[in-house]
């Protein structure tokens, strides 16, 4: 299975300055990290350098045009501009046939790759907060149908959150 995990504010903020703008949620971090602990990971280069390096118990994968030697702890690197995404994302799920295969981010990795999903794991923030960088949830969501929605209370110190699992919708082809 190929997956997008992405948490998204009000306005389809993603982060700002290469970070979260919001506070941290502890149960949607747990949640996080219940879908990605031992599957195989696909991130850009700026969402490495934001977690600090590879996810650990977790096959790290960077799409980039860098050198392997600039992300230590990675599996193997992709260069986009020699191989299109949707073979990167295919080489990768066949090198890892055990794996569910999550992209983490960032936006352009997003927006090249949600269409090959089989799921899209979306955390909707409740509030609006500074952004420099936005992603079209309608978009993203406009193949896929909604199989679960949980909520999260907020806190006097966080937001409160949705958390979504979409699913590609199945087309009649004769239709």
């Amino acid at each position: 299975m190929i997956n997008l995990i992405v948490s998204v504010d009000e306005n389809g903020g993603i982060g700002y300055k290469n970070g979260i703008p919001w506070p941290k949620i502890q149960e949607e971090t747990i949640w996080f990290k219940s879908v990605i602990t031992t599957q195989t990971v696909i991130m850009g280069p700026s969402t490495w350098k934001t977690m600090n390096g590879p996810i650990e118990d977790a096959v790290n994968y960077v799409i980039t045009q860098q050198d392997i030697s600039n992300f230590p702890g990675v599996f193997d690197c992709y260069n986009y501009k020699q191989h299109s995404i949707s073979d990167i994302i295919d080489a990768i799920d066949f090198r890892h046939p055990s794996n569910d295969v999550v992209i983490i981010g960032g936006k352009d990795l997003f927006d090249a790759t949600y269409k090959y999903c089989d799921n899209l794991y979306i955390t909707r923030i409740l509030g609006k907060y500074k952004c420099d960088t936005y992603i079209d949830v309608d978009e993203y969501t406009e193949s896929y149908q909604r199989l679960y929605q949980r909520y999260i209370s907020g806190t006097r110190h966080t937001p409160g959150a949705y958390i979504e699992r979409w699913h590609k919708k199945d087309f009649d082809k004769n239709e």
